[in-house]
């Protein structure tokens, strides 16, 4: 394929029946309205040499109930410029050998990013920091991205590399690190927007009632500080 295209990229989906606005905003709707959209856009563009598109069906897509929805759809529109991922492929291999990958807020992002390169997200994901990962906010712009794939810049520095891997191997292990429970910042859990009054408020009132010390006194943070540098 690459002696035909200039670009070989991959769409990584989400289950569609996960819950798609836990994390805050979405470009679209929900994951399987990004699906529908972006293959009917690709249907128009079928005849662009420059790029080729894998698209990679959610790991949990069976055990959701979702079996060959994506496989019946790609069937359906016959796009000549897409193709399934084969499965057999890991994603170590996969990111080595394709120059771009877009997701809304999956952590396989994140993964993409620790081989440093710089994936394009569609979603507020969690672990979303400007200049590691670059973020959609409108349809315009991604449909534009999506005709001009072969201009993106997807570098990233070696710094900029390691820090997105000390930020996987956080979320990754997470659930079994048992840090203890933050005295200030609320639980992300709960849906506050990252920029919301209910957020702020909460943090203040948290602060207050810890007696107004720094959140470096915090054994949350303490913990959390030495796993990260370690």
């Amino acid at each position: 394929r690459k002696k035909n295209y200039k670009t070989i990229n991959v769409f990584a989906l989400h289950a569609f029946s996960d819950s798609a606005h836990a994390f805050g905003d979405l470009l679209f709707n929900d994951y399987y309205d990004q699906f529908i959209s972006t293959i009917k856009f690709l249907k128009k563009k079928e005849n662009n040499k420059n790029a080729f598109w894998l698209i990679k069906p959610h790991p949990a897509s069976k055990k959701y109930g979702e079996e060959n929805i994506v496989e019946n759809i790609l069937k359906k529109y016959n796009v000549k410029n897409v193709r399934i991922c084969p499965s057999n492929i890991n994603n170590n291999l996969l990111f080595q050998n394709v120059d771009n990958l877009i997701t809304t807020v999956s952590t396989v992002g994140l993964e993409y990013s620790c081989i440093g390169k710089k994936p394009i997200l569609t979603g507020e994901a969690p672990y979303f920091r400007k200049g590691l990962f670059h973020y959609i906010k409108t349809k315009k712009e991604y449909f534009k991205i999506l005709e001009n794939i072969h201009f993106f810049n997807n570098s990233i520095t070696k710094k900029q590399t390691i820090l997105c891997k000390k930020i996987l191997f956080v979320l990754e292990n997470m659930v079994n690190l048992n840090l203890p429970k933050s005295k200030i910042l609320p639980k992300i859990t709960q849906g506050y927007e990252k920029d919301s009054d209910t957020y702020v408020n909460e943090v203040y009132k948290n602060f207050k009632s810890f007696k107004n010390k720094s959140l470096y006194n915090d054994l949350f943070y303490k913990d959390l500080k030495k796993i990260i540098v370690r």
